[in-house]
Order: C-alpha cells, then structure tokens, then sequence
C-alpha cells in the first residue's frame, strides 16, 4: 500500500516536471517572474529538472501527502496539493537560476 501511495505521488510530481521541462513554459514563468533565463541557464535547469524525473521523491517534503493517502485515500484535494508540494519544489529549483 505504502508503496502505491509513493508511486502516486512520484507520478504527479513528474507529470508537474514535465510540464515544465517544455522551454516555453520555463521561459513564461521566468517572465512572470520578471527574470530573463539565458540559453546556458535554460540548459542546465533542463539538466536539472530531468534528473530530478528519475530521482526518487523527497519522503520528507511529500510527508503531509502521503499521510493523507494512507488515512483518507479518496479524499477530494489531494492530487491538488501533491502539486503545490511538487510546484514548490520547482520553485526551489527556479531559484537558483534568478541570479
């Protein structure tokens, strides 16, 4: 069960990384964000960003998620807040290449 429960988890943190992995969409965000990504930056974050699509979930900071699954599994929000945690952990990523 416990392993399910990660497996659901890994697939929407990776599906919110892949997301961002299309350049257009980095770009817009930086935009956003009022940053300009250079082609050399653009190139390691996707370096970065398709590392972290094979490395496993951080336990820790998938915590609260994953103690929702196991106690209420079909409750309404979840796949929700799985992506804010995997949004944050992008933005983490984002910002080491705002400098």
């Amino acid at each position: 069960m416990i392993q399910e429960i990660i497996d659901r988890v890994r697939t929407c943190r990776n599906s919110k990384i892949k997301i961002y992995s299309d350049k257009l969409v980095v770009l817009e965000y930086f935009q956003q964000q009022a940053f300009d990504l250079s082609d050399r930056k653009y190139e390691f974050l996707s370096r970065e960003l398709n590392d972290l699509l094979i490395a496993p979930i951080d336990l820790v900071h998938y915590s609260s998620v994953i103690t929702e699954l196991k106690q209420s599994p079909g409750k309404p929000g979840l796949d929700e807040h799985c992506e804010q945690l995997a949004m944050e952990e992008l933005v983490k990523i984002f910002k080491k290449y705002t400098f």
